[in-house]
């Protein structure tokens, strides 16, 4: 019984650390064999012995039960829109409850009901653990199996949340959701769709290079597709930019991962008709006229610039 709980042990904190710490493949495969071995081990001892363990795994199976229908629930609302948490929420790590991934939910619930089933049954049989090359590899495949079913209802999962969380979403707002919302690269959304407001269908634009500051914005082809029919260009900055576009983007970048900011020129006051900027976090437009541009990673950061 100690290996069995040894193990049983072993695959919840797996679970965990693939959650809180290093999603791995690997480690959530070590989770589901472990679990596995748990399961083969608990499977050993008698009947009577079984039963003293129903009360423990049933409590569980309650307590996991319920934590998945509030996630469930919380999930698939906008939570944070309809509700303003109080500090204490946060102080208590509690949103770590609504943003727990469907591969942890999934694993927990099967394992804990697992055990707790086994616990239940009336009539014995024993499972042979006699080691050999053949049971070595049938519990590979078992263990392959529970695993890749465990990604599979853990991604359905997901999938069902956010089409419920989503039913009542625009298409641009659905889009932005996607792709992880506008303090990711859901951003991609609202901005592209701010640049079209304020740009002609057969407008030139001048983008960023293509690297990992822009990594969305500096490729052409992605940004294509949001904005299309508009031409993008990486313009050439050393030369007049008002004789290769009509426009100049300004995109600050993830300056995590270089130097940002764009564009690296300065564009005098006379070559510009109108700067038009957009906040991130309230998506608030302002429109500077009769101004400079300077490159201002503070004030700078979203927008897009008309040349003369």
């Amino acid at each position: 019984m100690i290996i069995s709980l040894t193990f049983f042990g072993l695959s919840v904190l797996l679970a965990f650390f693939h959650e809180f710490v290093n999603s791995q493949d690997w480690i959530q495969f070590l989770s589901v064999l472990f679990g596995v071995l748990g399961f083969l081990f608990f499977s050993q001892i008698s009947t009577k012995k079984e039963k003293g363990y129903d009360l423990g795994f049933r409590i569980l199976f309650i307590l996991i039960i319920f934590l998945v229908s509030f996630h469930f629930l919380a999930s698939s609302i906008d939570f944070y829109r309809l509700i303003s948490p109080p500090q204490l929420f946060y102080t208590l790590k509690l949103h770590r409850l609504i943003t727990l991934s469907g591969a942890f939910l999934v694993h927990i619930f099967l394992l804990i009901t697992s055990f707790w089933f086994l616990s239940k049954r009336k009539k014995y049989k024993k499972i042979s653990l006699a080691v050999s090359t053949s049971s070595i590899v049938l519990l590979f495949i078992v263990v392959t199996v529970v695993f890749h079913t465990e990604k599979a209802l853990a991604n359905s999962y997901t999938d069902i949340t956010k089409m419920i969380l989503n039913s009542h979403s625009s298409s641009s707002e659905k889009i932005t959701y996607k792709f992880g919302g506008a303090q990711y690269t859901g951003w991609i959304q609202p901005y592209t769709e701010f640049i079209k407001k304020y740009t002609e269908e057969d407008s030139t634009i001048i983008i960023p290079p293509q690297s990992m500051v822009w990594q969305i914005l500096g490729n052409s082809g992605v940004l294509r597709s949001f904005l299309y029919p508009r031409k993008l260009v990486h313009g050439d900055l050393s030369k007049d930019l008002s004789d290769q576009a009509e426009y100049v983007l300004i995109a600050i970048g993830d300056c995590g991962e270089g130097d940002c900011g764009w564009p690296k020129i300065n564009i005098p006051a006379d070559k510009i008709e109108y700067i038009a900027l957009i906040n991130r976090e309230t998506q608030e437009e302002t429109i500077i006229t009769d101004r400079a541009y300077t490159l201002n990673k503070d004030e700078f950061k979203w927008g897009i610039i008309k040349l003369r």
